[in-house]
């Protein structure tokens, strides 16, 4: 029969693959068959390796089958022959089933090996013994390209049966599952709140965070031919009950937001989309998200951690700088045609000697200290999570046990913490009068760790000598915000961490995090926020940051 040959021919090619690889080398295969019969679909993935330390982080990450490592390639062929004897077994079962003699909707075998890259697609086996098979094969370098189009082609063979439904049923091979599709036309919806790029964006397809360019989504889907599967609703409209945000969360399995326009889902705007599964933030911080409401309804929250922490890095140093050397007034005085150099150096000092603490050392606050190391600063920081000694020794960085030991010493403190229901409103005013005489508060974390009135009052009293940050609560900010008019800032709309390097990078993490989703993949540990029902993420606890935001004004 031509299942019978199919088969056979499957195994020789496999294991005549096997065998050419040379004992030393190191190596990845990756064997992946989807077969249809009418609604009935049997999809089997392996995955053997050696000394899987030599394949690239990010391939790692999509070994998501059973796997085993193993330098015996006897061994190794019996485990590929056990799945096609699980395939052959199915196929039978299900022609008889369904009275059916190899009515195929579709079969799709590929393989790939790290040493050297090899594909084999087969494609479409008719009813009536004429069989039609691609065989490609494609052998390169071993390099992180080919291992890239590697997992370029698997991603289209995880879509190929689009437009199902299914239950996924485990049966005695663990390296084998059986899945039962009924069709449908159904898509699943996601909402994508981002801000308007204007003309910039539309010039620059670099700057992926804006509307238009849609973290390139609409590419990817295409690319992907998940048309029939997704539907993307792309929008900087968020404010209000009327807002297209708004109109769309009832059917919306997915939301993307970001924490420079976010998407606030409060309990409110959780309890109307009933469909949600899914919250991903394109950047780092998802403090816009309910956290309670989401581990209650079971709503996975995503965030692309580490995307842009060493944007935010940055930005906290140049703001640093700009306060302590009384830029921003410097600035303004050559742009107003004024020369009064007594006046700039009346508030100008050098950052060396200064006493700096970060509230936080984690991906960023780490990383700030780190880059201030060299400026010859004494450095502090607190955080739940003490360093390693090591680096405290590396960094000649002091330890406090809480927020208030660190303000009352440091002559300049940066905030570099999540937004949770802990640090809300953290500096308040009390916070506030134990820092020390003139010193200096940058914040690239979240507006509402600052209690806004008391800050002002801090600042125009002279108690705080400068304020600088880039994160605002709610965001955008009021042009009436008092931020905007107080004394001695030098704040910024909120772009530290859009940088087109972030943007690149996170746009690429918002696709994984979808994609993984859609394929039932587990997603990266260091990317879940919440995940079955709990706070997964050290840096968060569970609560309800959202309150007072002004999207339904």
């Amino acid at each position: 029969m031509m299942i019978e040959n199919l088969i056979l021919f499957i195994l020789l090619t496999l294991t005549k693959i096997i065998k050419a690889i040379p004992s030393n080398s190191y190596y990845l295969i990756d064997i992946n068959i989807n077969v249809s019969i009418t609604n009935y679909s049997y999809c089997s993935n392996i995955t053997i390796y050696k000394d899987l330390y030599h394949i690239p982080n990010q391939c790692h990450k999509h070994l998501l089958c059973d796997s085993y490592n193993c330098d015996d390639k006897l061994f190794r062929c019996v485990k590929i022959r056990e799945t096609l004897c699980c395939l052959h077994d199915f196929i039978q079962n299900n022609c008889q089933k369904e009275n059916l003699k190899d009515q195929f909707r579709s079969i799709y075998f590929h393989a790939s090996i790290q040493h050297g890259y090899c594909e084999i697609n087969l494609e479409r086996i008719e009813q009536n013994d004429r069989s039609y098979c691609i065989a490609n094969y494609l052998e390169t370098t071993t390099t992180r390209s080919s291992l890239k189009r590697f997992y370029r082609y698997r991603h289209r063979l995880t879509t190929q049966l689009s437009n199902v439904q299914y239950e996924t049923m485990n049966i005695t091979n663990s390296s084998t599952l059986i899945r039962r599709y009924a069709s449908t036309n159904g898509q699943q919806t996601v909402l994508v709140v981002l801000y308007e790029g204007g003309e910039a964006g539309k010039k620059n397809k670099n700057i992926l965070g804006c509307v238009e360019n849609a973290l390139g989504l609409p590419e990817w889907i295409k690319e992907n031919k998940l048309d029939n599967r997704l539907k993307l609703v792309v929008t900087s409209d968020k404010q209000g009950e009327n807002s297209l945000a708004e109109k769309t969360l009832p059917e919306a399995s997915v939301v993307i937001s970001q924490p420079f326009w976010p998407c606030y889902l409060d309990q409110t705007r959780i309890d109307k989309a009933k469909k949600l599964k899914l919250a991903i933030t394109a950047g780092v911080g998802s403090d816009h998200v309910n956290l309670e409401a989401a581990c209650k309804r079971g709503i996975t929250v995503a965030e692309v951690s580490g995307s842009n922490v060493v944007s935010v890095a940055e930005h906290v140093v140049m703001q640093i700088l700009a306060l302590v050397r009384n830029f921003i007034p410097a600035y303004k005085q050559v742009v107003n045609g004024e020369w009064d150099i007594a006046k700039i150096a009346d508030k100008a000092y050098d950052l060396e000697n200064k006493h700096v603490g970060t509230v936080a050392a984690g991906r960023i606050g780490l990383r700030v200290l780190q880059r201030l190391k060299p400026f010859d600063v004494h450095l502090h920081y607190y955080d739940k999570f003490r360093l390693d000694k090591s680096i405290e020794k590396e960094l000649n960085v002091t330890y406090h046990s809480s927020v208030e030991s660190l303000a009352k010493v440091c002559d300049v403190v940066t905030i570099n913490c999540p937004l949770h229901p802990e640090t809300e409103h953290m500096f308040d005013k009390k916070m506030l009068s134990l820092m020390k005489k003139g010193s200096y508060i940058v914040n690239t974390a979240r507006g509402k760790i600052m209690d806004r009135d008391a800050l002002v009052d801090a600042i125009k009293s002279n108690h705080i000598e400068g304020y600088a940050g880039d994160v605002w609560y709610p965001q955008p900010a009021a042009k009436d915000h008092p931020w905007r008019s107080m004394p001695r800032h030098a704040m910024t709309p909120h772009y530290s961490g859009t940088t087109l390097d972030a943007q690149a990078r996170y746009a690429t993490g918002v696709r994984e995090i979808l994609g993984n989703w859609l394929n039932e993949r587990p997603q990266r540990e260091e990317y879940l926020i919440v995940d079955k029902g709990k706070v997964v993420s050290r840096a968060y606890t569970e609560g309800d940051a959202t309150k007072g935001h002004s999207e339904k004004k």
